[in-house]
């Protein structure tokens, strides 16, 4: 027995044993009395099943069954702070799930936690917003049934199949041809590797050369050598490497704290104008142009390696030139969707789980992946984007393939090309303004 659990039963039974005329107070009491409406009202819809539970966990808690409340517990209230933007009362989703009761030989049921979703009009700010809370009732009532009940509390609930778990759904691997081809592509990944690795090492014991370099492509030696080396050669602006250090913590920051407003549950969500306006949160605010530096870093870098090489009389294949990026891009990106499609359902669950993660990442790559490896998700009304972020590396893979164009002429014409460039920089901002 959890010490949380001890404390909720010492708490709300202190609640129902106050009694006035041999009735409980407070919520409580308005609970039992919407649940025994519920119950007695045989015309409701309700299912046989769900109405013989309902009664049963009205009598837990009349009795103050430690798995009646629970239930009761874990179910959300009506939070505070409904005017300042707190709409969402995610209720708690593991103590939901943890209810396990018998009732006889022949019958049990769990706890079954939703999320429901309603309309209230605020006066405050004169607009309609969504109200989100949870319940927690047996399982055997229907989405249909949870609706219902709460109709007797006044809200008229809807509650998505999705948005439902049991402890059982958490717990059953849904695996299915998807799966098992995600584990059998990861699977063989990790075999290269390790055949590759293992061969280097042995080239290194023995002090051996290799005979094709393709056998310790995925070796975890040779490339972990390469990710902590430090080169200096013609070839690198040294100080761009600081500036994209920067510009990456600065987006990472971004993410952590910034994205999750417009995703996540907030208490105050009503002032997030407030938020943006103020001075001191203007670095948060313009994380995009972070975003921007990489472009002009990947156009620099571009530009100064196509300029050195043209300089060194090193010949110039724009089939090569394409095929170099479309392979260090590609490869990670195919994974990294494998994974998603695959995987990533089976990693976890929670309240927001489907609704975020299977809604917006799962579904995204599953019907516009290929959009993703064409590198063209910036064009078209596309509902949800396959890893949102990829849409930075469309738009530098477009870029890119525009950009021998540029560096012909460059190399040819500097001048006049430059003024070129320049006039469109000009051009591109008087549109923007």
């Amino acid at each position: 027995m959890r010490y949380e659990y001890v404390l909720v039963v010492i708490l709300v039974s202190g609640v129902s044993n106050s009694k006035v005329s041999g009735e409980p107070l407070g919520y409580l009491k308005y609970v039992l009395d919407i649940l025994g409406d519920v119950v007695q009202n045989e015309t409701n819809g309700i299912g046989i099943n769900c109405r013989r539970h309902m009664d049963y966990y009205q009598a837990g808690l009349k009795t103050n069954r430690l798995w009646a409340f629970q239930m009761f517990d874990a179910a959300s209230k009506l939070p505070s702070g409904i005017g300042a933007g707190h709409t969402v009362d995610l209720g708690s989703f593991e103590e939901c799930l943890e209810v396990i009761q018998r009732i006889d030989s022949s019958d049990s049921f769990r706890g079954r936690y939703c999320l429901g979703e309603t309309n209230i009009n605020l006066k405050k700010i004169n607009a309609t917003v969504p109200l989100k809370l949870a319940s927690c009732l047996p399982e055997s009532c229907s989405t249909t049934d949870v609706s219902t009940v709460y109709k007797y509390f006044g809200f008229n609930f809807s509650f998505p199949d999705n948005l439902c778990q049991t402890i059982a759904d958490r717990e059953k691997l849904r695996f299915g041809l998807s799966e098992y081809c995600g584990v059998a592509f990861f699977a063989i990944f990790a075999l290269v590797i390790f055949a590759s690795t293992i061969y280097d090492i042995y080239l290194y014991i023995t002090e051996s050369q290799v005979k094709h370099r393709a056998l310790v492509a995925f070796s975890i030696l040779k490339n972990g050598k390469q990710l902590i080396a430090i080169e200096n050669n013609a070839k690198q602006i040294t100080c761009m490497n600081g500036i994209r250090v920067i510009s990456t913590m600065w987006i990472i920051l971004e993410h952590r704290y910034y994205i999750p407003l417009s995703y996540f549950p907030l208490w105050n969500n009503f002032y997030k104008e407030t938020w943006k306006q103020s001075a001191g949160n203007m670095l948060m605010i313009n994380v995009p142009m972070a975003v921007d530096t990489f472009f002009v870093l990947s156009g620099s870098l571009v530009s100064y390696v196509y300029l050195w090489s043209a300089e060194k009389s090193t010949s110039f294949h724009i089939f090569k030139f394409y095929l170099h990026r479309f392979l260090r891009l590609t490869p990670v990106l195919v994974a990294v969707i494998i994974f998603i499609v695959t995987l990533l359902r089976q990693l976890a669950s929670g309240p927001l789980w489907s609704s975020m993660v299977e809604s917006h990442l799962i579904d995204g790559c599953e019907k516009y992946w290929w959009k993703a490896l064409l590198y063209i998700q910036n064009y078209g009304q596309t509902p949800s984007l396959c890893i949102s972020p990829s849409w930075y590396l469309s738009v530098d893979m477009q870029l890119y393939v525009v950009s021998p164009i540029f560096l012909l002429a460059l190399s040819r014409w500097p001048k006049r090309t430059i003024y070129g460039i320049v006039a469109l920089i000009v051009g591109f901002l008087s549109l923007m303004v």
